[in-house]
């Protein structure tokens, strides 16, 4: 997972200068025992990594409910549409006289066929005038009752903010704890994923060093990718051989309705 190179990167920029006080380049060591002590710094660090990586997904879930909370709507759909429909009606009792009267000045205008259509085209757009005017006043309702009612969400938004930043303070004191050992690890690397096979590899004695275990995890990601393509081709096919089976099921029995058609009136 990527969630926690970013924090890693930030904290450790200052650190990165160490490697330069190695001869050899640790990541292709060829001494045991500098390799050895580096698996063993990576099963150290599994777990903190691995909280690191929970803390932000709670993170994530806190700031997602609190977007939940901030817009809950506190009108339900249907006193919404009671609330619009009231409007409509007040509107059209109200302001029918005028509109009546606009409808009728106009269709005076024009004579036979041509004033008996005026006269239907404006009762129409008048009554369309009602609906725009019950679904404006209705939002405007409906936005001042949430308003209203919103500061009952405030507590609880405090509370998912207040772990928000406990969360984020124990992710800064994971850090500052292993940022000296965080280090000897690749930076697209420093996830539990990918430090739980580095050192499951190493103690098989499938590698021997931290290039070979990158090499070994990225093929590893590949093959997984590639196993997950072949999945979902595997669905399709499923799919479609679903899909033919019911059209052949559908034409066998169009076939008996036919024949049993051509039976009776033969």
């Amino acid at each position: 997972m990527n969630t926690v190179s970013q924090p890693y990167t930030q904290s450790n920029a200052d650190y990165g200068s160490q490697r330069n006080q190695y001869n050899t380049r640790i990541e292709s060591s060829e001494d045991p025992e500098v390799n050895k002590r580096l698996f063993q710094i990576y099963e150290v660090l599994i777990p903190p990594v691995r909280d690191i990586e929970n803390a932000v997904k709670s993170i994530e879930s806190h700031k997602e409910r609190i977007k939940q909370l901030e817009s809950h709507n506190f009108v339900p759909k249907f006193l919404d549409l009671v609330i619009k429909v009231v409007i409509f009606i007040v509107a059209l009792f109200v302001l029918h006289p005028l509109t009546d009267t606009i409808v009728y000045w106009i269709s005076d205008m024009f004579n036979g066929f041509l004033g008996i259509i005026t006269e239907l085209v404006g009762l129409l757009l008048s009554l369309l005038v009602f609906v725009i005017i019950a679904f404006i006043v209705g939002e405007l309702v409906h936005n001042m009752i949430n308003k209203a009612l919103s500061p009952q969400m405030q507590p609880e938004i405090n509370n998912e903010k207040a772990e928000i930043r406990l969360l984020q303070q124990q992710i800064q004191t994971t850090i500052n704890n292993i940022k000296h050992a965080i280090v000897f690890v690749p930076p697209a690397y420093r996830t539990s994923d990918a430090l739980s096979y580095f050192v499951k590899a190493y103690h098989n004695s499938r590698v021997d060093n931290l290039k070979e275990a990158v090499n070994a995890y990225e093929m590893h990601l590949e093959a997984e990718h590639t196993r997950s393509l072949l999945h979902q081709q595997i669905e399709a096919l499923t799919n479609i051989q679903f899909q033919n089976a019911i059209m052949i099921d559908q034409l066998d029995s169009l076939r008996s309705d036919v024949w049993f058609s051509n039976v009776i009136y033969w």
